[in-house]
């Protein structure tokens, strides 16, 4: 069995934008729109064809007070009183986000809860944190600053002091491979029993990811290698005008060589699974 993650918060938090960066899946839809996601998404990560680790993208929370409410009422066993909230009201539809995004928490999954750190921190907040706490999984809060305008970061840590195993400022829009690992290091400290698995997850990650800049080396030097040996040539006749020849065979040199490197950078954007993003490099580089 593989570690999973639910990735947990309140609407337009940038759960969906969190789970794309973990995952390096950029097709994962993010929207501005709160309460885009409706069902949760199982986003597993597979390494040379083997799964190695699971996050689960999830609603919003949308009725957090009334649901702490039920939580704190509760008078059964403990260990069961997530599933037991899902079967009192996995047909109600006031509690229908609430039950989609404690699913998988009933069954075994970690917690991420992810907050906005541009925002203060609301009631509603409050009573998703002790929600979360309440369940008994072990969890991990984010706090993803979307903008740089408003900073609320250390209302935050003090709040989440009281209910997390694990802290972490991470901004998904800019986060690179070192800020994913040391995600899964912060993960890997907040449950002894997942630290084995998650300590194999890291080691697979890192081997790919040497194993990725590898692979660019090679696709750079062969596209210089294929460029430096290339050459064009036409027959001539007497009548022959120099000029124009020379243009028509440069033409077709430059469109080659363009071609080469379209190639090359079209190969490296799949190895590092970009594929919804636009950037403009100059026409011609190696030539240049």
């Amino acid at each position: 069995m593989i570690p999973e993650f639910a990735v947990i918060g309140h609407p337009n938090e940038g759960k969906s934008s969190v789970v794309s960066t973990l995952t390096e899946d950029d097709q994962i839809k993010v929207s501005p729109v709160p309460g885009e996601t409706t069902i949760s998404r199982n986003y597993t990560i597979t390494i040379d064809g083997k799964e190695i680790i699971r996050f689960v993208d999830t609603p919003g929370f949308q009725v957090p007070r009334q649901t702490l409410a039920w939580f704190k009422a509760f008078d059964g066993d403990q260990d069961k009183i997530t599933q037991g909230f899902i079967d009192a009201f996995r047909n109600d539809p006031f509690y229908a986000d609430e039950c989609e995004l404690l699913d998988p928490v009933a069954s075994g999954a970690g917690v991420i809860y992810v907050v906005d750190g541009s925002r203060p921190v609301r009631d509603d907040d409050l009573a998703e944190m002790e929600i979360l706490r309440l369940t008994g999984q072990p969890r991990m809060a984010i706090i993803n600053s979307k903008t740089e305008d408003k900073d609320y970061t250390r209302d935050w840590k003090l709040e989440f002091r009281k209910h997390f195993n694990s802290i972490r400022v991470f901004n998904s829009n800019t986060a690179n491979f070192t800020e994913r690992i040391k995600m899964l290091e912060s993960l890997k400290a907040i449950d002894q029993e997942w630290e084995y698995a998650l300590s194999r997850v890291i080691l697979a990650f890192k081997e790919d990811w040497q194993k990725r800049n590898q692979l660019v080396t090679t696709l750079m030097i062969q596209s210089i290698e294929k460029s430096l040996s290339f050459s064009i040539s036409e027959p001539i006749t007497e009548s022959f005008d120099q000029k124009e020849i020379k243009e028509r065979l440069n033409e077709k040199y430059q469109n080659h060589i363009k071609d080469l490197e379209n190639k090359m950078f079209k190969q490296i954007r799949a190895l590092f699974k970009h594929h919804l993003f636009e950037v403009h490099l100059s026409e011609y580089s190696i030539l240049k």
